[in-house]
């Protein structure tokens, strides 16, 4: 996976926007944003900004790494779990003695 700096500088090129311009929009000097450019890690709040400035969306690229090194990790964690959870409920019907009888020996031949 490209770093996270060279995927920022990328799209910072393709925005035209000016290293002064960006750099006081993300809160930094001018010269800090070439040493975003060179790094493999960021701060997710500065991300955010940088997400906010540059209209891209990073975090995305985190997803697809996610995603690829374990396929089921989006999904729900209890899925397993309730598939098998059984829950007891009481309702109350009115029935036949017929009704009530075959319904009856439902439930015991089970």
């Amino acid at each position: 996976m490209k770093s996270i700096g060279v995927r920022i500088e990328s799209v910072f090129k393709e925005s035209g926007m000016q290293p002064k311009f960006f750099a006081s929009q993300i809160h930094v000097s001018p010269r800090n944003v070439y040493n975003i450019f060179t790094r493999d890690t960021i701060d997710t709040a500065q991300l955010f900004t940088i997400c906010k400035v540059l209209k891209f969306d990073f975090f995305k690229y985190f997803s697809e790494q996610l995603k690829k090194e374990d396929p089921t990790f989006l999904e729900d964690p209890a899925a397993e779990y309730k598939k098998r959870l059984k829950r007891k409920v009481m309702i109350e019907v009115e029935l036949s003695d017929d009704e009530y009888y075959k319904l009856l020996e439902k439930s015991v031949a089970r």
